[in-house]
């Protein structure tokens, strides 16, 4: 389906804004790289942040967003406890949702080469193997399920508390639009396992992969996603 969210959309590659924003920081504001958090301490009316290359530094106030492993986090979730670092660390870990993400970025012309009409060359779209929705039976309304098998067939699903049982298997779906003026077009490939949600992820949290590991997944989808998840660069 086309994603028409409320009150419009903006899509833009990250290094992009990123760039913007350096080139647009004053004078008076450093930019302070290879500068890990490991810690920070309130000391009255500053914040004493501790870094990885033995650095300190003070603040007024501190925004958390040093991504999934997030020292910010793992000290937050610590005051008042009494724990080891190993304690912290283990006490603070996300859990995992179970969905796998595989992202790249094309050049718009490997895709508008073999499929020029392709929706993602000028919108944002979302092609999932689930949908959810509500039916009406005996003048009662009841949650349904509908996704897709293997060979693009569909199949229908009442049973809602007990679906994932009957299921067994991955669910995908993939998002796809352009970015820098439709120079370029970000793909993003998700693929969950239902049997993993709610655990806790073990190794690195980013990998690269090859493309045909991903691909089978999305065997049997129609043309448009096909040309998307298959494209080479």
């Amino acid at each position: 389906m086309d994603l028409n969210l409320l009150g419009g959309s903006v899509s833009f590659h990250r290094a992009d804004i990123q760039s913007i924003l350096l080139e647009h920081l004053p004078i008076s504001t450093p930019c302070h790289l290879s500068h890990r958090l490991t810690s920070y301490t309130e000391t009255g009316a500053e914040i004493k942040l501790e870094f990885a290359n033995g650095t300190t530094a003070f603040c007024d106030f501190l925004i958390g967003a040093d991504g999934l492993n997030s020292a910010v986090r793992k000290t937050l979730l610590s005051e008042g406890k009494n724990w080891t670092e190993e304690e912290a660390v283990q006490n603070s870990r996300p859990l995992w949702t179970g969905v796998h993400i595989y992202r790249y970025v094309v050049n718009a012309e490997l895709i508008r080469r073999d499929s020029p009409n392709n929706r993602a060359l000028s919108k944002i779209i979302m092609v999932s193997d689930l949908l959810i929705g509500t039916i009406e039976l005996d003048s009662q309304k009841h949650p349904f399920l509908v996704f897709r098998q293997k060979q693009g067939k569909f199949c229908l699903f009442l049973d809602v508390a007990n679906w994932d049982s009957h299921r067994g298997d991955y669910l995908q779906h993939i998002v796809a639009f352009p970015m820098r003026q439709g120079e370029l077009i970000n793909i993003v490939l998700c693929v969950l396992d239902p049997g993993k949600q709610g655990t806790y992820f073990d190794g690195p949290s980013v990998i690269q992969v090859l493309q045909d590991d991903v691909a089978h997944y999305f065997d049997g989808w129609e043309g448009d996603v096909q040309d998307l998840v298959k494209v080479r660069k």
